[in-house]
């Protein structure tokens, strides 16, 4: 006696239910491949595992694995950020030490010998640490000023190098007392 036929619903519905709901979508008579928007010769089993083999359809998978992988680097740079780094960085920052006094060989010796630590290069410190730290003085600053009246004074002059610097200093103004002094800035 012959097999009888399957319904080519059931036979979709096979389908979606082996290769999962994420890759595939049924329509009443269509096999549709979600990631490569394309309609899928559902006829037999092979026409749908020979589609899931094709470039069209491993690029975007491969695409998706590479965003995963991404955020998944950003996620342990983020957390592989030495305290030790940010305490120098901020240190040579707030006392107005260049960052490229760590590429000099007696600082540097000096700096590991006593702290036991190794000295990062200025490059990382600048990649990885400088963008924290001013957004985080920023923020600071925010917060001292919200609901506040505050006074700014800039002043402008040229370096040795004839480059033009500006120097911004921000504070608040209080009726009771002094108002405070919140940042000092050069650009």
């Amino acid at each position: 006696m012959p097999k009888d036929k399957t319904s080519n619903y059931s036979r979709l519905g096979y389908f979606l239910s082996e290769f999962g709901d994420e890759v595939f979508l049924i329509d009443a008579s269509i096999l549709f491949c979600k990631l490569c928007e394309c309609k899928v010769n559902s006829d037999k089993k092979f026409n749908v595992t020979q589609h899931l083999k094709t470039e069209k359809h491993l690029k975007p998978i491969k695409r998706e694995e590479n965003k995963i992988e991404k955020k998944q680097q950003l996620l342990t740079n983020i957390s592989q950020k030495s305290t030790f780094n940010i305490d120098l960085c901020k240190t040579l920052i707030s006392t107005n030490i260049p960052l490229n006094k760590l590429s000099k060989v007696k600082f540097r010796q000096f700096l590991e010998k006593y702290t036991k630590n190794p000295i990062p290069d200025e490059s990382t410190l600048r990649k990885l640490y400088v963008e924290d730290i001013y957004n985080e003085t920023i923020e600071k600053i925010r917060n001292k000023v919200s609901n506040n009246r505050i006074w700014v004074s800039i002043d402008e002059t040229t370096d040795v190098e004839k480059r033009f610097i500006a120097n911004v200093i921000i504070g608040t103004l209080d009726i009771e007392h002094s108002g405070s002094i919140l940042a000092s800035m050069r650009s």
